[in-house]
């Protein structure tokens, strides 16, 4: 009989449900879920569910389930195509760390000292100032190697964190060691202290195991099961040099020029009233998706280190499938195109429980083409052409507006225009309708449009084509929103950027 520790990341449980594993055999279940072997978590392990159980040698088939104990709720199965399998073999015991739904699954074989009654390893609990890994691994879906010999504290590593960020700390990289850049997978560092407003950790004891050169990053596991990767620096190369690190140092391209350690934690001097745990660090840009598609991502783009999400716009717009299609409002009023508004507020709902905040792209500089430069050019001597145009104009985007709530004279931006004078009320190629910047209709609708993305669930905002916008508007669209938000400014134009 062979000792076998399940250690499953699973983030999808609500009140009342836990997650069990059952397969082939009678210590499984035999595929009975009423019979399936429980697994337990707590405050600090969640999402981390664990247990253990000794069972013959041979392979063992099993997957992952969640249930209630009331039976309130059908059994939930993992979706990963086929039966997981585990060659059970040997007297020595086996550690198994996997997340729910993938199948990249890691298997420890070692002497697992720690594992007692219900198998949980808990890093809280060494005593040994050595701080030289459990024997047979990190529990903590760490490396599986043990350290190399000799004391960790052989090459010092330090990392000090911003008190305000809650969770375990791991080293993630490069290479099996380090997780495979997989932070689920990472060796654990340990708490050692607080020094001021810091908290303290050391690295693991497989450090003398790396090789110089070795990229990787520190990941925070949130006690939400959602990483926090460090966002405002480029990749960290290992030196095998006694260091101590700050959590998310900002890019050397920010700092000194001899890339000293800065005390510096969260971006520079503007970002100070922030609230680091709020400001989005990486946006992960679901350009074109639909809704419902983005709520079915939503945990798997949070376990990439993503701590936000874009949507492409919500509102009414040309049809068609092509990106730019959306990019041509009709209707503000209506969310439609890549989903419904129940759509949007499931998605939000997604999203928040990821602990993904959502952005917004609102499209408010201009609406649908409904002529082509050319005719537009045409109608400036035709004024019964013009009368033709502008109607369309009114029907095509009525009754919300009509023709008088579009920017007159035409003027079309092409070549150098694009940066001139005139981008703030040209025609984006001569055939982009230019709303009137400013104008209370517009603003009220505009606002309106605003308020129904909020109600929804959506939070921060991107303001599309944001160079032929007077700032002015667009201040006053965040300021009535009370939101976060960010503008689009292409332009080569270093004057314009500023």
């Amino acid at each position: 009989m062979v000792q076998v520790t399940f250690r499953v990341r699973c983030q999808n449980t609500q009140p009342g449900e836990k997650v069990y594993v059952v397969g082939s055999g009678t210590k499984l279940g035999a595929w009975s879920p009423d019979s399936a072997l429980m697994l337990s978590t707590g405050p600090q392990e969640f999402p981390t569910w664990s247990a253990a159980v000794t069972v013959p040698e041979g392979t063992l088939e099993y997957k992952f389930i969640v249930k209630r104990d009331d039976k309130k709720a059908p059994v939930r199965w993992e979706g990963v195509e086929g039966n997981r399998q585990l060659c059970v073999e040997g007297d020595s015991p086996l550690e198994v760390f996997a997340t729910w739904g993938d199948t990249n699954e890691k298997v420890v074989a070692g002497s697992v000292e720690d594992v007692e009654g219900e198998g949980l390893y808990d890093p809280g609990e060494e005593s040994d100032d050595s701080l030289q890994p459990p024997k047979g691994g990190y529990a903590y879906g760490g490396s599986s190697r043990p350290s190399a010999g000799g004391s960790s504290l052989d090459c010092l590593q330090l990392l000090k964190v911003p008190c305000e960020l809650k969770g375990q700390m791991v080293i993630c990289g490069e290479g099996e060691a380090l997780g495979g850049w997989n932070p689920y997978m990472a060796p654990t560092l340990k708490h050692v202290g607080t020094s001021g407003d810091r908290e303290v950790w050391a690295l693991p004891g497989l450090l003398a195991d790396l090789t110089p050169g070795m990229a990787f990053k520190f990941v925070c596991l949130g006690h939400n099961g959602i990483p926090r990767w460090e966002e405002n620096r480029p990749n960290r190369f290992w030196t095998c040099e006694e260091a101590s690190y700050l959590f998310d140092l900002p890019s050397p391209r920010k700092g000194k020029e001899d890339h000293d350690e800065l005390e510096v934690v969260w971006g520079d001097n503007w970002l100070i009233d922030i609230d680091p745990l709020v400001f989005p660090g990486a946006i992960f840009h679901a350009f074109n998706w639909r809704f419902a598609d983005v709520q079915r991502k939503a945990n798997t783009i949070a376990a990439l280190g993503f701590d936000a999400v874009q949507l492409s716009p919500a509102q009414r717009s040309v049809e068609g499938d092509q990106w730019w299609a959306r990019y041509q409002p009709t209707k503000y009023e209506e969310i439609h195109g890549l989903g419904s508004e129940q759509d949007l507020r499931n998605c939000c709902k997604a999203c928040e429980k990821a602990g993904l905040l959502v952005f917004g792209d609102l499209v408010f500089n201009h609406m649908q083409v409904v002529a082509s430069c050319e005719e537009w050019r045409k109608a400036q001597q035709d004024d019964g052409l013009m009368e033709i145009l502008q109607r369309r104009l009114s029907q095509k985007l009525g009754p919300t507006f009509n023709r008088d709530d579009f920017q007159w004279p035409w003027y079309p931006l092409e070549g150098d225009d694009w940066d001139g004078e005139q981008r703030m009320e040209g025609w984006g190629c001569g055939e982009w309708s230019e709303l009137k910047g400013g104008a209370p209709k517009v603003v009220s609708v505009h606002n309106a449009h605003v308020a129904k993305l909020k109600s929804c669930g959506v939070s921060v905002f991107r303001s599309d084509a944001a160079k032929h916008m007077r700032p002015e508007h667009i201040a006053n669209y965040v300021d009535k929103a009370d939101v976060y938000a960010y503008a689009e400014v292409l332009s080569i134009d270093p004057s314009m950027q500023r």
